[in-house]
C-alpha cells in the first residue's frame, strides 16, 4: 500500500502562518526525501545570513572557490555545512534542487555558471510519523516547487503562502506580536 504522503520529495513545505516554533516560523523547507518507515529530510531555502560560504572560519579546499551564500538549513546538524545547488527549469516550470558532500561533485558544480550555489548551514529532519502528524494538524502547507526559489527570503514565504488563499494571505500579514500592531 502506498502511503498518501509517498510524493512529498520535490515538494516544498511552507510554514502555516499560525505554526510558532522558531525553528520553522515563516519557513520554506524544501523536502529532499521521504520515507515512511524512516521519516523525511530537507532544506530551510528561506533564511539567508549575511555571510558567505567562503566567510566561514575552517579549513576548506584551496583549489575551490565558492562565494555561496550561506543560509540556516535547518536546526539539526547544525555543526555541518553542506553545498546546494538550485536550478530553474523555465520550460517545466519546476525548481530542481540537488545537495552534496563529495568534493568531486563541488568541483564539477563550480565549473558549471548555470547553478546557483547555497551553503546551508544544517538541514531540516522529521522521524517516523512526526512529518505525518504535522501534516494532518496543518502546520504545513505543501506545495509544487513551481517557483523560482533560487533567491528566497522572508518575503518569498509572505508572497507564497498569501498565494494559496484569502484566509493565509490575512494571516501571513498578522504581526509576530500584535501588541506592537
Amino acid at each position: 500500500m502506498a502511503s498518501e504522503f509517498s510524493d512529498l520529495p520535490g515538494k516544498i513545505l511552507l510554514a502555516h502562518p499560525t505554526l510558532l516554533d522558531p525553528n520553522f516560523r515563516r519557513a520554506i523547507v524544501y523536502l529532499v526525501s521521504y520515507d515512511p518507515l524512516l521519516g523525511a529530510f530537507g532544506f530551510i531555502i528561506n533564511r539567508p545570513t549575511q555571510q558567505l560560504y567562503s566567510d566561514l572560519a575552517f579549513e576548506k579546499p584551496d583549489d575551490i572557490e565558492v562565494d555561496a551564500p550561506l543560509y540556516v538549513g535547518g536546526p539539526v546538524g547544525t555543526n555541518r555545512v553542506m553545498m546546494a545547488r538550485l536550478e530553474w527549469d523555465a520550460e517545466a516550470r519546476r525548481t530542481e534542487f540537488t545537495h552534496t558532500l563529495p568534493l568531486q561533485e563541488l568541483e564539477a558544480w563550480v565549473a558549471e555558471e548555470s547553478s546557483e550555489f547555497l551553503a546551508l548551514i544544517g538541514y531540516s529532519g522529521w522521524g517516523l510519523g512526526q512529518l505525518e502528524a504535522e501534516l494532518k494538524e496543518y502546520s504545513w502547507v505543501v506545495m509544487e516547487s513551481d517557483y523560482d526559489l533560487r533567491r528566497a527570503d522572508g518575503k518569498t514565504w509572505k508572497r507564497l503562502i498569501g498565494s494559496v488563499n484569502p484566509t493565509l494571505r490575512l494571516l501571513a500579514e498578522l504581526p509576530d506580536d500584535p501588541e506592537l500592531n
